[in-house]
């Protein structure tokens, strides 16, 4: 199964998704200058995002320079795609608005 890579966009679909079924009027999610104008809307979203901040996903079992010296003729390119899947991956887990372990915010 493939799917589409995750936009920061995405995880505020969801919340406004979410925000809609505890919040009746769509003209509650009208924004002004990058911000919700409703302020029960616009202190969920707060709330939502620092919910996700807190989780915190420990993507690298491996430092860069460790997978560099793992390099040998039968593992040939294996470095640099282990490294390209875990930048992948932690775009993908920071699109979603979750922290990856080693970010400045992060653990």
């Amino acid at each position: 199964m493939t799917t589409s890579p995750l936009k920061v966009e995405d995880s505020q679909a969801q919340f406004e998704a979410w925000c809609k079924t505890v919040m009746s009027d769509d003209s509650d999610f009208c924004m002004e200058w990058g911000d919700y104008i409703n302020l029960n809307v616009r202190l969920r979203w707060e709330a939502w995002k620092a919910a996700r901040r807190a989780i915190v996903v420990d993507i690298a079992s491996h430092t860069e320079f460790e997978i560099e010296h793992m390099i040998s003729p039968e593992k040939d390119g294996y470095s640099t795609g282990w490294i390209d899947g875990r930048n992948y991956a932690a775009s993908q887990v920071r699109a979603a608005g979750i922290t990856v372990k080693g970010d400045s915010d992060g653990k």
